[in-house]
This record gives C-alpha cells, structure tokens and sequence, in this order.
C-alpha cells in the first residue's frame, strides 16, 4: 500500500512539474481584455488612432437601419471611456480611415446614393472637419493605410465592379495620384502595413478571398505572399512590432472569433488566441502596445458595442551591434545578447537590404561562423532573436567579403660558381625554407644538397625538382613581391 501511494505522489509530481514546464514556456502576452462599451453599436465603419494615443469610429450603421451614421465615437484608454464627437459632414458606410498626425482621413465609402469619393478631415486637436480632393474612384469596402505620410486606398467596390486600381493622396498637395493596380480587386477586404509595404489582406471577389498581397510604395510594385488557410471578407486588422494580425470575418457564412498573426520576415501565418467573441465588419487600430477591436456584427443579428484590447505575444527585441569579421572562405558573426531571446536565427543575402536565406537558426550564443561562403563575393547579413512569443524584427546588417589568405611570393635567384643562374618563383615560406638551409649548412649543420619543387611546366611529369649542391653556389639573390 505504501509503494502505491509513493507511486502517486510521484506521478502527482512529474504532472505539476509538466504543467509548470508548459506554462514557462507559453508566450508571454498573446491576451485580450474587455474595455468600456462603445457609446453607439456600430458596424460597416472605419476606425483608425491618432498621434494622441485614442481610437476613433467613424460611420457605419446599426443593424436593423440603413440610415448611414456620420456619428464620429472616441476611445480613450487612459479612462477607458467613450465620448462623442463633431459629426462628419457626410453620412456612410464602408469608408476607409487612416491617420497621418493628429489628423484622420475618412475616405469614400457607400451612402444610399451608392459608391462615394469623399474625403473629409478630421483634426483630433480641434474637434473639427475640413474637405480634401475626391479619390478619382469613387468606392466602398476599400483598404486605406497610411506609410511615410502618405494615404493608400486599394480595392472596393463601385456599383458591380470591383477596382484594381491604388490611388495615393498626398496631403501637402492635397492631390491624388494613381499607382500600379492591385492584382486582384476585391471589397470588404482589410491591409496594414510594415515600414514601407502593405498587405491587403482577404476580401470578396465573388468568393471569399484568401490571398494575400503586398505593395511596396518605394518601388510601386505588387508580390504575392503566403495565402489565408480560408478565405474570409469583412475581416479587420492592425500592425504591431513588425507583425500584421487579421481578426475575425467572415467565412461561407460563418462569422469567426480566428485571430491570425502574419510575419513579413519569413512569409508565414500561425493562429494566435481567438476573440471573446465571432464579429465581422468591425475595426481595428494599434495604440501603444495593444490593439483595439471595436464594434462589428457579432452573429449576423447583432450589432456589438465591444471593445475589446489585444496584447500580443512579448516578442524579443531586435539584436543590435551586428559585427562580421572575413576569413578564408569563412564569415565571422558577432552581436549584443538579447534577454528575452532562447535563441538565434543567421540570414544572408548576396544583396544589400536582402532578401535574406536562413543559413543557420536556433544558435544559442552570440557568435556564429558561417563556413557555406565563397571566397571574394560580398554577403549581407542579417541577425534576429526567437523566443517562445516568436521572432523579432531584423539586426543591423553587417557585410563581409571572404578572402583568401594574403601570401607573399619571391623570386630566388641562385647564382652557382660556374657562372650558371637558377630562378625560381617560390612562396615566402619557401623562400626561408631554402635559406635557413643555407646558414644551417654554411654552419657545418644538415646535408650538402637542397631540393627545390618545381611546380611549374609538369607536363606529363609526375614531379620536377632541381637539386642544388651548398659547395656550388655562389650568391643567391631574393627579391619578395606581394600577391594581390
């Protein structure tokens, strides 16, 4: 009987012990919280934050009424509260809102009149609105996203046609511009972006759509990245410490609770902890280190007043003082620890900026020596941390360009007693062979004849070698040069 409770005593152990390994290895962070209700259930509205660190909605509509709202609703988490703002001067729906400052651009949407183009101002400074150029396009359902100061709008939809077309409007001339077309339209599709690329994201082509791609606004060109598992419409979604997360949807009919984290650095999708609730057609915004989701269809039959904070997984920081040091055939890596970090991942690219290769990943120091190089061809690297949240943002690149050991070579002239002059292109190493030969012999130590290799003319030859005898030489004359 006692070894039978000394048996579970143990197995009670090892459980708690498990458990306890499994909780010290989860990803910090990866979490939501429920905030103060919106003042007015919305969705089908845009939602964006501003430079004073609050989430704003704009628009949209109640479920059960096609009246389109210009109410305009104010987070602010410091109080965890609700207020009501100025209204916009145009009533819509599916409008695009992206913030540049402390100022927040509304962009097209749908009123009952159809597809609009409107662009209207909001000052979160003063509680005031002013117009801007109409997009030449006018649309609903649309992305808009902010880079480098300037606004994006892609996709939507006008009447039956979905535009392909990306319009760019720049503030300080308050003009629209018309960029490379996205390559596939769609509407109720959602984007964020990552420093200077964005990624649409879903939407609805006729199906729902699970593609993915991204615009790079420095080259004006499209690529396609790694799909949605499903395809899904009338999803949100926000950027955060170099990741883009999707919440929510739709999907065949089906609204969803999925929460989906995108990294941009290596092109993969893994499932994050789901929503407290299923909601489509609500908004999402990044503020400080959390993400707010407000508002949206819950079910199909009814309209939330959630909000609700997500806190992402504690990713570990980038490492910083990347340094490369050449060798022969060989690139040595060296950076600053990361505490976080529970390992390393080494990229190269053979072109600065990248794209970069994983050559090596869950190294556990701070040092690394790649040994898959070619000698005199330039690499680029690149160094991140991992831990159980995921993987940080890039190092500091640092170059390197692998060489070949410098050995430098002389010519030996040995001028033998009957006049007779013998040459020969040797290595500096050679070279000191042949003469500590000499003085060990002009000292009566070691033997009369010294060989020396002919590398050179073998032919069909098997070897070549001149034997010079110490009685016979004369002088000998070496003259170093350097091989570059």
């Amino acid at each position: 009987m006692k070894n039978i409770q000394r048996v579970f005593v143990i197995l009670m152990m090892l459980a708690l012990a498990i458990s306890f390994f499994a909780v010290s290895v989860s990803a910090a962070g990866d979490t939501w919280e429920t905030k103060a209700d919106m003042s007015q259930g919305r969705h089908e509205m845009s939602v964006a934050s501003a430079a004073n660190g609050k989430l704003y909605v704009f628009g949209g509509r109640t479920l059960t009424s096609n009246i389109y709202s210009n109410t305009v609703q104010e987070y602010n988490p410091a109080s965890n509260s609700w207020s009501l703002k100025t209204s916009m001067p145009t009533g819509r729906k599916y409008s695009g809102a992206a913030s540049i400052g402390d100022k927040i651009y509304v962009v097209g949407g749908q009123t009952a009149s159809g597809a609009i183009g409107t662009l209207e101002i909001y000052n979160t400074m003063t509680d005031t609105w002013t117009s801007g150029a109409n997009l030449s396009t006018p649309r609903y359902g649309h992305a808009v996203v902010s880079v480098d100061g300037k606004l994006y709008a892609i996709g939507g939809r006008n009447g039956s046609i979905n535009p392909t077309d990306v319009e760019m409007y720049d503030p300080s001339t308050n003009t629209w511009s018309t960029k490379a077309p996205i390559p596939t339209g769609r509407y109720s599709t959602t984007a964020a972006a990552v420093e200077n690329r964005i990624f649409v994201i879903g939407g609805y082509d006729g199906i729902n759509n699970k593609s993915v791609q991204a615009y790079n606004t420095e080259t004006d060109a499209w690529e396609s990245k790694s799909s949605l598992g499903t395809g899904k419409a009338s999803l949100s979604s926000a950027s955060i410490q170099g990741k883009v997360y999707i919440f929510g949807g739709n999907s065949t009919g089906s609204v969803l609770s999925e929460v989906e984290e995108y990294n941009p650095l290596t092109d993969t999708w893994i499932r994050r902890s789901d929503m407290p609730e299923t909601v489509h057609s609500a908004g999402a915004a990044t503020i400080g280190g959390k993400i707010y989701v407000a508002g949206g269809n819950a079910n199909g039959s009814t309209v939330n007043n959630l909000t609700i904070a997500y806190m992402p997984p504690e990713f570990p920081s980038a490492p910083q003082d990347l340094v490369t040091t050449s060798g022969d055939a060989t690139v040595s890596l060296s950076w600053s620890v990361v505490s976080s970090a529970t390992s390393y991942n080494i990229k190269r690219s053979t072109t600065a900026g990248g794209p970069y290769t994983t050559v090596a990943s869950s190294v556990t120091g701070t040092t690394y020596t790649d040994t898959t190089v070619t000698n005199g061809t330039t690499y680029y690297y690149v160094v991140t941390a991992v831990n159980a949240g995921g993987e940080s943002a890039n190092s500091n690149e640092a170059s390197a360009t692998p060489q070949a050991p410098v050995v430098n070579r002389a010519l030996l002239v040995i001028t033998l007693v009957s006049g007779l002059e013998k040459e020969y292109d040797l290595s500096m190493t050679e070279v000191n062979a042949f003469i500590d030969w000499y003085n060990n012999r002009a000292e009566g130590i070691g033997t009369e004849v010294y060989t020396i290799n002919k590398t050179f003319n073998l032919a069909s030859f098997l070897s070549r070698k001149d034997y010079i005898t110490f009685s016979k030489i004369e002088t000998f004359e070496v003259s170093e040069y350097l091989v570059e």
